[in-house]
């Protein structure tokens, strides 16, 4: 029977693995949401992606960052240095990105797909920062992953 560092490791690994899947579903929904040509494809597809955000990509996010710090511990990585700081200090960058940029942006695009105005809607979604950020979220999120792969010293 594996030991519970090793077990531990491989949990937290799924729950990465569940954190880029909801990151990648969210993030196809919302790209087809805003191709959509109709009001309502476009507000089932954005209620999909808001579903991958808080039920897959957030709990995925959260229970990597705690099972990986806990098997870091348990395997008696170095916590504050190497690979393993420079990926605590992107999850912490991105989770600052997440509560403060996107969290708010998914609370005004609700409410704008809830009263069905498609100017705002357009505007949110379109307007340079969403884009900015999420560029730089998704080479923040391709940078933890090759931190948690290649491990470099």
């Amino acid at each position: 029977m594996p030991d519970a560092g090793i077990l531990l490791k491989y949990v937290h690994i799924l729950a990465a693995m569940v954190y880029v899947t909801g990151y990648i579903a969210g993030a196809l929904l919302q790209v087809w949401s805003g191709r959509a040509t109709d009001w309502a494809t476009r507000g089932t597809l954005m209620r999909a992606a808001n579903f991958f955000s808080n039920r897959v990509l957030v709990p995925g996010f959260v229970a990597a960052a705690v099972l990986g710090l806990i098997a870091a511990v348990v395997l008696g990585y170095p916590i504050l240095r190497g690979w393993i700081l420079y990926a605590l200090i992107l999850y912490v960058i991105l989770l600052v990105v997440g509560l403060g940029y996107w969290a708010p942006l998914g609370k005004k695009l609700d409410a704008a797909i809830a009263s069905t105005d498609e100017r705002a809607f357009a505007t949110l979604r379109d307007r340079s920062a969403t884009i900015y950020v999420s560029i730089v979220d998704g080479i923040l999120l391709l940078l933890l992953i090759y931190l948690m792969v290649a491990k470099p010293s």
